[in-house]
């Protein structure tokens, strides 16, 4: 998924944007505020990055949905 986007596949060989990526587990906010004024192009490979995670873990859900409706409700949910 992430290998199919050649600006996150670049992106995962830079260092900025893989401890932008660590940093902003413990200080969200402050995180984005700095990379606002001092890393815009580290902020865009971040914000790709969480909407391509975002599109996965809900197609996965979505995925899981229908299993379990099969299965417990005749196709129902």
């Amino acid at each position: 998924m992430i290998a199919k986007n050649p600006k996150l596949a670049a992106g995962m060989s830079n260092p900025k944007f893989t401890a932008g990526l660590q940093i902003i587990q413990a200080n969200p906010k402050e995180t984005l505020q700095t990379l606002q004024l001092d890393e815009p192009e580290v902020l865009k490979l971040i914000n790709e990055f969480c909407s391509v995670m975002g599109e996965h873990f809900c197609s996965l859900g979505e995925k899981q949905d229908k299993a379990n409706g099969a299965k417990n409700h005749g196709g129902l949910v």
